[in-house]
């Protein structure tokens, strides 16, 4: 249901109204109207993505070993250079170069960790902290292999943690680093503010198990209030994408078109309908922003019959 603002007419509005009924005898058109004030437009690209530590590495090693001690459980706060575990490894344990670059390519966000010695015909090696941060996955218990490319242990930075959104491609032109974004999510309460720091160049295909294809663009939020965030949580984001000060929006009733084509709307004027030739911007909900031919105050007409011309008496309903 439409949701009109009805205001009441001046009292020399009235007396005009009323000496141009007796002097033409036309019988008035009742009308509903609306008079015009300016508001400011945000407009936003709605989109979905999950949440990522800046700094996130998956430690191991690149040869066979036995995991001698595990300093450290999931969760656990720990500082750069601090000792997670321990592990030990035949001789025949060697450092392949080529191996590790293997395991880069495999991983881009594990190192490998290896300091070792040999000590009684065993290799004593040992996986440390390289920054400071919080434990969130163990992989491996103490007795167990590791092997090449299996992670020991991950380590994330909590000081500064990134939204990884989606943004359908259709919406990616009008997106751009510094704008501001508001983030929600199931794991934590209230909003997020955030900053579009990357807008990828690159557009994805994604590909349903139905058959059908979403085509889409990565964008990459620092999140400032880090409060209650975990890795790996999904969120909904909306990106700011423009402010507009002093817009005029009009609902889509008050909205006709000419024979030629140009979009109007009939305005009141000393008691009569009068036309003015309007142009618009985007669709807002159930109005449209006019980006030219009115002004604040003005009042337009938004609900009349269907035969009111310019020049034709009117009156509000509230007049009635």
């Amino acid at each position: 249901m439409k949701k009109f603002l009805l205001l009441p007419l001046i009292a020399i509005s009235v007396f005009t109204v009323s000496k141009a009924f007796f002097r033409s005898g036309t019988e008035a058109a009742y009308v509903m109207t609306e008079e015009l004030t300016t508001t400011t437009v945000l407009n936003y690209v709605n989109c979905s993505g999950k949440i990522e530590a800046i700094r996130s590495r998956t430690l191991g090693v690149a040869g066979c070993a036995v995991v001698d001690k595990i300093y450290i459980s999931t969760g656990d706060t720990v500082k750069q250079g601090q000792l997670l575990m321990t592990y030990s490894a035949a001789q025949d344990f060697s450092i392949d170069a080529n191996l590790l670059d293997e395991y880069e390519l495999l991983n881009s966000d594990a190192i490998v960790a290896v300091d070792s010695m040999l000590s009684g015909g065993y290799m004593q090696g040992y996986i440390e902290a390289p920054f400071s941060g919080v434990v969130t996955d163990i992989g491996i218990e103490e007795g167990e292999q590791l092997s090449p490319f299996i992670g020991a242990v991950q380590v994330c930075d909590l000081s500064r943690m990134l939204a990884v959104l989606h943004v359908n491609e259709s919406e990616l032109t009008s997106i751009s680093v510094g704008m501001p974004v508001e983030i929600t999510g199931d794991t934590f309460t209230g909003t997020r503010q955030g900053v579009v720091t990357e807008v990828s160049p690159v557009v994805t295909t994604k590909m349903s198990l139905t058959g059908s294809s979403e085509k889409y663009g990565e964008i990459t939020v620092e999140i400032l209030d880090l409060d209650g965030l975990l890795p790996g949580a999904s969120v909904n984001a909306k990106i700011s994408t423009s402010r507009i000060s002093g817009a005029i929006l009009v609902p889509y009733s008050a909205i006709g078109q000419d024979e030629n084509g140009s979009e109007y709307v009939n305005v009141l004027s000393n008691g009569f309908a009068v036309k003015r030739v309007i142009t618009t911007g985007e669709d807002l909900g159930d109005r449209v922003r006019v980006t030219s031919g009115l002004h604040e105050g003005e009042t337009v007409i938004t609900e009349s019959p269907e035969t009111l011309k310019t020049g034709t008496p009117v009156r509000k309903y509230e007049d009635n």
